[in-house]
């Protein structure tokens, strides 16, 4: 899938949020449907947990600890922001250090995940299923094709 098609999008409340951007990704990348559970404005202000209850309906398990050198492809950050009460925005770690999300009135984006954000992380939540995909879908990559074919000649690969 290319992360490409989900920025940029305009922000809509229910449909084109951040739960909803990372809704589309784990169905585009992979194949997992979330529902589309009800994010009443102001929820959080509430103090309502929606967010991390509804992940935990989905089948993602919260990681007891993290860092931003465990974070995996695939991982959901929840995040409080804005002055929040309970956890109001979520984004997917894609790896390298960045992490898809919409911020509210803003398009959606592709951000750094420094210590900035880091620091209004809450959970950091994981479907086992997504991380038997990323362990798949390494598995599956030789290294040894990746060579450029001078090296493989003089490691007398593929002769």
């Amino acid at each position: 899938m290319q992360v490409n098609e989900l920025i940029n999008l305009p922000y809509t409340d229910g449909k084109h949020d951040c739960y909803g951007l990372v809704r589309q990704y784990y169905l585009k990348e992979y194949g997992i449907q979330l529902r589309n559970y009800a994010r009443p404005i102001g929820f959080d202000h509430e103090g309502l947990d929606l967010i991390a209850d509804n992940f935990r309906k989905e089948g993602f398990e919260t990681l007891p600890t993290f860092s931003q050198h465990s974070l995996e492809k695939g991982d959901g950050i929840l995040l409080r922001i804005a002055g929040g009460k309970a956890i109001n925005h979520v984004g997917v770690y894609l790896g390298k250090g960045y992490f898809l999300h919409h911020l509210y009135g803003k398009l959606s984006e592709v951000s750094y995940f420094d210590p900035r954000w880091f620091a209004r992380t809450i959970f950091v939540v994981r479907h086992p299923d997504i991380r038997e995909a990323n362990c798949k879908a390494t598995k599956e990559v030789n290294l040894l094709d990746l060579l450029p074919p001078h090296l493989k000649e003089r490691m007398g690969y593929g002769l």
